[in-house]
């Protein structure tokens, strides 16, 4: 809506805390790459400035001199894992992009939800190629890693969902809903 009324390109991010939208299908994140943007939250980590929404709560802005993203990455789990098993499992990251990325751009992690889906608590995980010479996950292609599932503190988890965080962004939503075991 912010583009179509502003005339200028806009990108949501489609972080855990939302739904995917059309974001995560159109080419607006091509638009922003590489350029400067001000990065609207309500974190006011690092905030160049603030500005009030009508219901009194405060949204804050951070320039970026040279935004990058990659909402795209996809996250796959092929075997349902199990909450109690203390086995590394294995975590299948896809990239559409034409270009290579560093994996030091990423971080992980995991969230485990109820059986409504509602997300109760986040852990920082660090999956580790299966490879260790391999330092970037190749263009338009599939890295395979393991990762350690922590241990959650909630009694019955019902399902996980990993997030990538790229540049020190928000975790964005890269894997689907997978029940536990």
């Amino acid at each position: 809506m912010y583009e179509f009324y502003a005339g200028v390109p806009s990108f949501s991010l489609n972080n855990e805390y939302y739904r995917r939208n059309q974001y995560s299908i159109d080419q607006s994140e091509k638009q922003v790459q590489h350029q400067k943007v001000l990065y609207v939250s309500q974190s006011a980590k690092d905030a160049d400035l603030a500005f009030p929404k009508v219901d009194g709560a405060e949204y804050y802005g951070r320039f970026i001199n040279d935004f990058e993203s990659f909402r795209k990455l996809r996250v796959f789990i092929e075997n349902p894992p199990d909450a109690q098993t203390k086995r590394d499992k294995l975590l299948k990251v896809y990239n559409p992009y034409n270009e290579p990325i560093d994996l030091k751009k990423l971080r992980f992690n995991v969230a485990f939800m109820t059986d409504n889906t509602k997300k109760k608590e986040r852990w920082r995980i660090q999956p580790k190629p299966i490879d260790s010479t391999i330092s970037r996950l190749p263009a338009n292609d599939t890295l395979t890693l393991t990762f350690r599932l922590p241990k959650p503190t909630m009694k019955n988890p019902r399902y996980i969902r990993i997030g990538i965080s790229e540049n020190g962004l928000c975790y964005g939503i890269n894997g689907k809903k997978i029940k536990l075991e």
